[in-house]
C-alpha cells in the first residue's frame, strides 16, 4: 500500500493509511462532513484551550488575543453569548500561584539562595505563566459554558454545517487520499468486476 504524506509542522512525515484509519476510528467524536462534533465535555474543553471552536474544531475561537469571534466561520456557532468575566484570571492565578509557591518553597528549603535569585527566577516565570495561560483558560471557560448551555447559549444544537472556508484546512491528514482511493476502487469494480 502506498504511503501518504501528512504535514506535521514544518517537516513532512510519512504515515501508513492503516494507521490513519485506526487513529480516526479512535477519535471520540461524530463526523459531520469534514467537521467533528464533540461527544464529551473533555473534547470541547480541549478544543477551547487550543483556541479552536469547541463545537466543530473547524476554525479558531479567538480573533485577537482575548477577543472571541462573534460567529464560527466553519459551523456558524454564535459566540456572542459567552460571558467568561473573571473566571479565566482566577484559574491563571490559582495555577500560577501553586507552581510558583511550590517552586519557591522547594528552592528555599534545598539551597537557601539570596533574595535576588528568587526575584530573577520567579518574576519572569510568573509573567510567562500568566500570559501563556490566560487565553487557554478563557477558551476552556467558553467551551464549558457552551457545553452546559450557560448564559445565553441555551441547549446545544446539532451542528448546522455551512460550506467550509477552505477544504484543505478542514480535513484530517489522509482523509482525502482514502476518499480518492475508495472512488477509484469502486470505479475499477464497475469496469472489471474485481478489486
Amino acid at each position: 500500500m502506498a504511503d501518504i504524506v501528512a504535514p506535521v509542522g514544518p517537516v513532512l512525515r510519512r504515515q501508513s493509511p492503516t494507521i490513519s484509519r485506526r487513529l480516526r476510528s479512535l477519535l471520540p467524536a461524530r463526523r459531520f462532513g469534514s467537521l467533528l462534533a464533540p461527544r464529551t465535555i473533555w473534547i470541547a474543553l480541549w478544543r477551547g484551550c487550543r483556541d479552536r471552536c469547541p463545537a466543530c474544531d473547524g476554525a479558531p475561537l479567538f480573533y485577537k488575543f482575548l477577543k472571541p469571534l462573534d460567529y464560527c466561520p466553519a459551523c456558524g456557532q454564535d459566540w456572542t453569548h459567552q460571558n467568561a468575566d473573571d473566571f479565566p484570571p482566577y484559574i491563571v492565578i490559582l495555577v500560577t500561584g501553586h507552581v510558583v509557591v511550590t517552586g519557591m518553597a522547594s528552592l528555599e528549603a534545598a539551597f537557601h539562595p539570596p533574595s535576588w535569585v528568587h526575584i530573577a527566577l520567579w518574576i519572569p516565570l510568573i509573567i510567562i505563566l500568566a500570559i501563556g495561560l490566560i487565553q487557554p483558560a478563557k477558551g476552556g471557560v467558553i467551551a464549558y459554558q457552551w457545553w452546559h448551555g450557560m448564559g445565553g447559549f441555551g441547549e446545544r444544537q446539532p451542528l448546522k454545517i455551512q460550506k467550509p472556508v477552505s477544504k484543505a484546512s478542514m480535513s484530517l491528514p489522509g482523509v482525502e487520499y482514502h476518499r480518492r482511493r475508495t472512488v477509484r476502487s469502486r470505479q475499477r469494480v464497475k469496469r472489471t468486476g474485481t478489486r
